[in-house]
């Protein structure tokens, strides 16, 4: 049972083994630069017996890099339909915990309860906001009748300079 490899742990390890791949096709590439120079070399040299064979090499290295790379990709490839599966089983395996869950508060849930006490909850608010308009409208009233109005204020100012001619 503790010898069950996890899907993370496959693709982890593909993972590694195209990175692997992918720096021997480099490898194989500074090969073939190096053969590549070889070649030149002992044409320069006039000996073309030698040139061939590391000409042979050179397409063997090109051909290795090559397959190394097609590989690598095919690797890339399985990687990535593994991880969308793997993701794909998760979310499977958590909407398979969720529908219990919704299922319960469904049946707990009464719509026409719901109903009712959200209109309650209106109707209070409507309330409030009566009492509100009332409340502001006496306000506004009451200190409307206690502030001087310019008739009270000319008849103060009348009774000042009355009040100074006198003396």
């Amino acid at each position: 049972m503790g010898n069950k490899i996890s899907t993370e742990d496959h693709i982890f390890r593909l993972k590694l083994k195209t990175k692997e791949l992918e720096k021997l096709s480099q490898r194989s590439e500074l090969e073939e630069k190096k053969l590549i120079g070889d070649v030149k070399k002992a044409i320069q040299a006039g000996k073309i017996e030698l040139a061939r064979l590391y000409a042979e090499k050179c397409i063997r290295k090109k051909n290795e890099k090559v397959n190394y790379l097609n590989l690598s990709n095919k690797l890339d490839v399985l990687v990535s339909r593994l991880e969308g599966a793997h993701r794909c089983a998760s979310l499977v395996k958590d909407v398979g915990v969720m529908i219990p869950l919704i299922q319960k508060i469904n049946a707990e849930t009464n719509a026409i309860k719901i109903g009712n006490d959200v209109t309650k909850l209106e109707n209070i608010f409507d309330e409030i906001s009566i009492s509100s308009e009332l409340i502001n409208d006496t306000v506004q009233t009451s200190s409307a009748i206690s502030a001087p109005t310019e008739e009270h204020l000319e008849e103060i100012s009348n009774m000042s300079e009355r009040i100074k001619n006198l003396k």
